[in-house]
């Protein structure tokens, strides 16, 4: 079903300037282990290979919807391990500068 525009004026009606983001982690968990097996065996949720979907389903969206998106490292989430951490930021099709804009005033680095 296609989805239908809110009506003219209603309260759903974004404040002039604005721009909706979708803000999304840019993985779907902690790097895969060096000793995690490649291809799903017994626990599908260990593999190489189930971080490599779950993480692609997240990075696909902008892709195959047309958005623009921006990935922007935060820092390093663990002092022991360093893992680091960084979010994803996805626009409107068509919105690509007005993403920057919004990146770069919030201050994200």
């Amino acid at each position: 079903a296609a989805l239908e525009a809110p009506p003219p004026g209603g309260e759903n009606q974004p404040q002039a300037g604005a721009v909706g983001l979708l803000c999304l982690p840019a993985a779907s968990g902690p790097a895969p282990l060096a000793q995690m097996p490649l291809l799903a065996g017994e626990n599908a949720a260990t593999s190489v290979e189930d971080y490599r979907i779950r993480s692609f389903a997240l990075s696909a969206l902008a892709g195959l919807s047309g958005c623009p998106q921006v990935v922007v490292p935060l820092g390093r989430v663990c002092p022991i391990t360093r893992a680091p951490l960084a979010v994803s930021f996805i626009a409107r099709r068509g919105r690509d500068a007005q993403l920057l804009r919004a990146v770069a005033a919030a201050g994200i680095r």
